[in-house]
């Protein structure tokens, strides 16, 4: 993987919003994981990363899909992460993620796996929040520039 190389042209300093500085370190972090663990441990590691970040944004007092679908799109649009739909095909809840942002939903390398479970694991543990059973799972696939999750059977 090719860092990007930065200018004086892109600051990055104190008080900078540029939008790539979070994604550099993340690749960064990526890069070396990728050296030293297996793609199922790296996956799990960034899968684990998503629980994480729904247990520090927890669905409170969120009953049904359209709640949190609100409550989970206001996070993803603070972060740049995009927006979801949601809704139940079968015995699953199907969750559209669409990335908003051109730097993620055309990237390829390690961007589309790294953030495919990162939002699994995030959406795995919203779920468990509103009582989703053990028994169940969670997976995520690209469609272009959505991530479709599925959680059932």
């Amino acid at each position: 993987m090719n860092a990007p190389v930065f200018s004086a042209a892109q600051p990055m300093g104190q008080g900078s919003d540029h939008p790539l500085g979070s994604l550099v370190l993340v690749s960064l972090v990526a890069e070396e994981l990728g050296e030293i663990a297996s793609p199922d441990q790296v996956d799990g590691f960034f899968a684990q990363v998503g629980r994480r970040v729904a247990e520090m944004f927890p669905l409170g007092d969120v009953q049904d899909l359209t709640g949190m679908e609100v409550r989970i799109n206001g996070l993803w649009r603070e972060l740049g992460l995009g927006e979801a739909r949601m809704n139940v095909q079968g015995n699953s809840i199907v969750v559209r993620h669409e990335s908003t942002r051109s730097d993620l939903a055309g990237m390829d390398g390690p961007w589309r796996p790294i953030l495919a479970a990162m939002v699994r694991g995030a959406y795995d543990n919203w779920f468990r929040q509103l009582g989703s059973k053990s028994n169940l799972t969670t997976s995520a696939e690209w469609h272009g520039h959505v991530i479709e999750l599925r959680h059932g059977r």
